[in-house]
């Protein structure tokens, strides 16, 4: 057991998370079976105690009283209750995720042609984004997609506005150069690190658009990805400072994660 992908899922939670998996386990919405049931719970037990030797053949007579041991339908089991393990964590990640949550509320409600619905999601999604602290390339994938919702809307109620459009395309950019710009950062810095020479025929098409629409480099997302590379490029341009400064300046805009 010690060895399957459940297990190694399992170990790795809280006992906040356990209850909290187990009522989604529980819950009819999401499984009917009782024996997935039965399972979690002897692991639940199994991970709160000392001893916690997990005994297949034992929890299998709890699953099914009076029932001859049967390896297939166990291993049948502990595949289903995994799938729903799997759904838990990704449903999580969704549900701590306000503004894609309004987004897809807003598409929900534009599909179904009720329009005040859609606009007040719409509007939440807009209102979340901009009081979110950071602004890095996951902010501007979702202010894209609330856009392209918003454009879709517009659309279908066959009104004329290039504006909305216009904001649709210069916000596909920034996301588009912001993805970009840090991949290639990524890939330059294996490259001194490891001694690799990847091909980066996008990079010089890149740097040149930035270079001459210079307004990217307001946008921090943009810049310190910019700034980085070229100081690889180039020591000794001056470009490490400016990274380290706009860095310095817009550290509250970016995850501990990505500063580091």
């Amino acid at each position: 057991m010690k060895k399957t992908k459940l297990y190694k899922i399992f170990k790795c939670f809280t006992a906040w998370e356990l209850n909290d998996l187990q009522q989604f386990v529980e819950s009819p919405f999401f499984n009917k079976r009782e024996d997935v049931i039965i399972l979690l719970k002897y692991l639940i037990l199994k991970e709160k105690k000392i001893n916690n030797i997990f005994d297949s053949e034992e929890v299998f007579v709890l699953m099914y009283p009076g029932k001859k041991f049967n390896d297939t339908q166990f291993r049948l089991v502990c595949s289903y209750l995994f799938k729903l393990v799997e759904s838990y964590l990704a449903l999580n990640e969704v549900m701590n995720n306000e503004a894609f949550l309004k987004i897809q509320l807003a598409k929900a409600y534009r599909k179904r042609n009720i329009d005040k619905l859609f606009l007040k999601a719409f509007k939440d999604s807009e209102r979340i984004l901009e009081k979110r602290v950071y602004r890095d390339q996951d902010y501007w994938n979702q202010t894209f997609e609330a856009q392209i919702e918003f454009a879709n809307f517009v659309t279908n109620q066959r009104r004329a506005q290039p504006e909305v459009l216009q904001k649709v395309i210069d916000t596909l950019e920034i996301y588009i150069l912001s993805v970009v710009v840090r991949q290639l950062c990524t890939v330059i810095a294996q490259e001194t690190v490891a001694n690799i020479v990847y091909n980066k025929k996008l990079s010089e098409i890149v740097f040149n658009y930035i270079d001459t629409h210079p307004i990217y480099l307001e946008i921090p997302a943009i810049a310190v990805y910019y700034y980085f590379y070229q100081a690889v490029r180039f020591p000794d341009s001056g470009y490490f400072t400016k990274m380290f400064e706009l860095i310095k300046n817009n550290q509250s805009k970016f995850p501990d994660d990505e500063i580091r």
